[in-house]
Formats: structure tokens, C-alpha cells, sequence
């Protein structure tokens, strides 16, 4: 896991086990604070296989995203 600590945004890069193929997903996050909260404002996700995006709620996926 890295992070990298931009003052009112934060990049978080990590890899984890993909749910179904057990293929790794590479997972990049930016975060941004909101007042005393931090607010998840993007999520990118890479793997070579077609598990599913770590975040999103089942019934949202069949949304349109990019991988």
C-alpha cells in the first residue's frame, strides 16, 4: 500500500486478490477532505481479469466504467 499525503487530497495506491479469479487488482484512490471528513472522489482499477471494480455495490454494476 502507498500513500502520498497532498494536504487536502490523498492519492492511496494498493493490490489485492480479485473476489472471483483471485487475479490481483491493482486499486488507485483519491481522496479529498471535506471539512473534519474524508470523501473517496475516485477509484481506478486494473486486473487482467474481469472481477469486479472493489467499491462498487453489486446492484451498480452494471454501470458503464473504465477499466
Amino acid at each position: 500500500m502507498g500513500v502520498h499525503d497532498l494536504g487536502n487530497a490523498v492519492i492511496v495506491s494498493f493490490r489485492q486478490p480479485g473476489a472471483a479469479t483471485g487475479a490481483p487488482v491493482f486499486v488507485v484512490d483519491v481522496w479529498r477532505r471535506e471539512g473534519n471528513d474524508w470523501k473517496l472522489a475516485i477509484r481506478y482499477a486494473a486486473s487482467s481479469a474481469t472481477d469486479a471494480v472493489p467499491g462498487v455495490p453489486a446492484q451498480d454494476a452494471d454501470l458503464p466504467k473504465r477499466y
